[in-house]
């Protein structure tokens, strides 16, 4: 057994730093969008179990009437996620992943804002970084540094004042490690797989 887990732990390493840090449920396969908030005025948002790129997604749709909505990665309402887990350190710039499916076909725009958060208040945000969502999934990124101060960190994915009837799903939420985050879990898969090796010995 203690094989196996080595094993396993080495590979989800690797499968980490090649495709980037995800939010609790950022990539939505745990069913009803578990670990995510909703905000909205005019948009139906649901969570399908397929059709995403990789499982389930979250979709939302613009039905009129208002500015929008928006989804929040979040535990706990009063604060963001921790920043170490997702390899962010305040002050630092890093590059910010979401992935987003224009399932209706009407051209228009969506994306994400990453809020910064300290002491239960809001501690600076990204403002709304908004992109042209092509048909088929597609990964999009943008750069922002957290405030010096920040102690978390929510993602914000959302659609606002868009034409009634778009529909825009978004799945795999994250942030791309920083080199010495993935430094640290090169060592890390590294030492694991030694000790693996040394067991078999």
């Amino acid at each position: 057994m203690k094989k196996v887990t080595l094993s396993l732990a080495v590979l989800a390493m690797a499968g980490v730093a090649s495709a980037g840090l995800l939010v609790p449920n950022g990539d939505f396969a745990t069913p009803a969008g578990a670990n995510w908030a909703f905000n909205d005025n005019s948009v139906n948002i649901t969570y399908p179990t397929s059709g995403g790129n990789g499982g389930g997604f979250g979709q939302m749709e613009e039905i009129g009437g208002g500015w929008g909505g928006v989804l929040v990665s979040e535990i706990n309402p009063t604060q963001g996620l921790d920043l170490a887990p997702l390899g962010l350190t305040a002050g630092v710039e890093s590059t910010y992943t979401i992935d987003m499916l224009n399932v209706s076909e009407t051209a228009f725009s969506a994306g994400m804002k990453i809020e910064g958060w300290s002491g239960g208040a809001l501690d600076g945000n990204s403002g709304d970084i908004l992109f042209s969502v092509a048909s088929g999934w597609n990964t999009y990124t943008f750069d922002y540094t957290l405030s010096a101060t920040a102690t978390s960190v929510k993602f914000v994915p959302l659609m606002v004042v868009q034409p009634v009837g778009s529909i825009v799903g978004f799945d795999n939420v994250g942030v791309v490690p920083e080199p010495a985050t993935l430094g640290l879990l090169s060592i890390a898969g590294g030492a694991m797989l030694f000790m693996r090796r040394r067991m078999r010995i």
